[in-house]
């Protein structure tokens, strides 16, 4: 009977504590190191390159966009042009535009986003991103 109470003694020391330690009630946590730096393109690969004549400017504090798509390939290409405004420092994306517009093949397409975004603060930049389907 004895053996039995000290038994039950020690297992209730095992239990449950209510002040157990922050680590643990945090879960598990784990750590990334990146082993190369990521790779990079040049300002024509992919679908850029069919993107030529592009000017983003703002006049006025009001963001405009132009450019030709052109598609070199032997079927119709849909491609998708976001334009961003962002920070100079930082990259935080102010304003941004997107326009969708189909290519025939061995055609070309002039695109535009008149006064898309309007912020006079200055200290900003134009990004530009091609996709096509």
């Amino acid at each position: 009977m004895v053996s039995a109470l000290a038994l039950c003694a020690g297992l209730a020391a095992c239990g449950s504590d209510d002040s157990q330690s922050e680590e643990s009630e945090a879960g598990p946590t784990s750590t990334f190191t990146a082993t190369a730096a990521p790779t990079t393109h040049p300002a024509g690969a992919g679908a850029r390159a069919d993107l030529t004549g592009s000017t983003c400017e703002a006049d006025d504090g009001a963001w405009s966009f132009r450019g030709v798509l052109t598609n070199p390939g032997e079927t119709a290409v849909t491609y998708t042009v976001t334009v961003s405004v962002a920070e100079i420092d930082g990259g935080n994306v102010k304003g941004s535009t997107e326009i969708v517009e189909t290519v025939e093949p061995s055609e070309e397409k002039e695109i535009e986003a008149a006064s898309f975004f309007t912020d006079p603060s200055g200290g900003l930049r134009c990004a530009i991103s091609v996709h096509r389907r």
